[in-house]
């Protein structure tokens, strides 16, 4: 990895409306009594200096301070020490720099998870911290974990991936294209090459009543094919399989899929999988249901002040960003694709299948907008290939991640592969979850996944 964009900046004082200090909750594992345990992170700041105004801040308000055993870290001496500090720094700077109310990372470094902390708070108005059990929306996370479950079914037989989808949703109008029929299948689906549209109205953070935006739909769907009536009789934006279109709702026609393939609803299809795979925190994000740890969702209005995100119903993309987790589930997830991916004995996939997965699928390439990866899209994940540019110049190294944004929630899932030694998976995992709308990730999780990569490294050569 080239050192740009490496380095970073201490800020002091406010920005983005928040104090310096900040909440935090950390569980710090592999002990060794050879290295110095990490510093504590800072002492919460009051809530009421979350929120600002033309004004200045608003008058303080009494909240309890975090309790101590959940807020304060639990040390212990570890060869991840430095980057655990470094990394901290780089969470609380990010956090303090964007405005985020609560953010919760995640790191698992060869199939074990080094590093998980919550910073800020999970509920602003009661002072409820974040911890490493904090339980928040993962948005289009839930496309690699569908895509998962898919791909079970696809090696079952059950599934062809090439079939006209309507072979399994007899329901879903034929279409044409430029008055020509046209087929849309499930492998086009799961790359965003199927034409179908994204959310009409967009995803902004303020949307106008007016256009009642798709995005912040609060309907119950009775089913997933209810749910298809949204978009089913709408026009294509491009001729199927020839051009890249990010498209959610286009998840929601996979879900259908795997429902008739699999003679099951889609929330029984992803149970049984969370199941196998220990994640006991991965579920459909469900308002009525009593969630222990589940975070309050924030947005900013268009003067920067905090406000509490609208109440919004995620029936009618429970594949493409309806799914609940926690960092600690997100990380077991990825290594355990990771595993997989590296031809690991009983994995949960085979290794050619998940090597499909995270193949960049015909016209999904694109350059980077600003600085950063040339990428792509597989088959339900974001490709960053290997690429050697030009000689003399360090390459671009394989990953594989998925970011997220939903109503009051932002998130990244990232996978970099490393070169398996004695045991596997061999790589590092970051899964980063925040409870503010419109926050990047990416780069972040990069930066964190480079500074562990280099600890593991480092402690293998002395």
């Amino acid at each position: 990895m080239s050192q740009f964009g490496r380095h970073f900046w201490t800020v002091s004082g406010v920005m983005g409306g928040f104090s310096a200090g900040a909440a935090a909750s950390v569980l710090l594992l592999k002990p060794s009594a050879a290295a110095p345990a990490a510093p504590a992170a800072p002492a919460p700041a009051p809530a009421d200096q979350l929120f600002t105004s033309d004004q200045g801040r608003v008058p303080a308000r009494e909240f309890p301070a975090p309790a101590t055993a959940s807020a304060a870290p639990v040390t212990h001496g570890s060869v991840y020490d430095s980057a655990i500090r470094t990394c901290r720094e780089l969470a609380n700077l990010t956090k303090e720099e964007v405005g985020i109310p609560g953010l919760c990372v995640a790191v698992s470094v060869n199939g074990e998870t080094v590093w998980t902390e919550g910073f800020g708070y999970a509920d602003v108005e009661n002072g409820v911290p974040c911890t490493p059990k904090t339980v928040m929306r993962i948005a289009s996370i839930s496309k690699p974990l569908t895509m998962a479950a898919l791909a079970k079914l696809w090696e079952s037989g059950k599934v062809d991936l090439d079939l006209p989808v309507q072979h399994f949703v007899p329901s879903f109008p034929d279409k044409t294209f430029e008055g020509k029929p046209v087929e849309i299948t499930t492998r086009m689906l799961v790359s965003h090459l199927s034409g179908i549209r994204h959310w009409k109205g967009g995803e902004e953070k303020e949307p106008d009543p007016s256009t009642k935006p798709e995005f912040y739909l609060n309907t119950r769907f009775k089913s997933v094919e209810d749910a298809l009536t949204i978009f089913q009789n709408d026009e294509l934006c491009h001729r199927p399989g020839t051009t890249y279109l990010y498209s959610s709702p286009a998840w929601t026609l996979i879900s259908a899929v795997m429902e008739k393939a699999a003679g099951a609803p889609y929330h029984v299809i992803m149970t049984n999988m969370c199941n196998q795979l220990g994640l006991r925190n991965t579920k459909l994000d469900l308002n009525e249901k009593i969630t222990p740890g589940r975070a309050r969702y924030y947005s900013r209005n268009k003067h920067g002040r905090l406000i509490n995100s609208p109440c919004v119903d995620n029936s009618c993309k429970w594949a493409g960003g309806g799914l609940q987790s926690t960092v600690g589930d997100l990380v077991k997830f990825g290594d355990a694709m990771l595993y997989c991916h590296q031809g690991g004995p009983s994995g949960y996939l085979k290794k050619a299948t998940i090597d499909t997965l995270w193949t960049v699928s015909p016209n999904t390439m694109k350059e980077p907008q600003s600085l950063g990866y040339f990428s792509g899209y597989g088959m339900g994940w974001a490709v960053t290939p290997a690429l050697v540019y030009y000689g003399g110049v360090e390459p671009q190294a394989f990953s594989v991640n998925h970011s997220g944004g939903a109503v009051g929630a932002s998130s990244i899932l990232l996978v970099n592969p490393k070169q398996p030694s004695d045991s596997l998976p061999a790589g590092v995992t970051v899964a980063i979850t925040v409870n503010l709308q419109g926050v990047g990730l990416l780069h972040l999780a990069r930066n964190i996944a480079h500074y562990f990569w280099d600890a593991k490294c480092q402690a293998a050569s002395t």
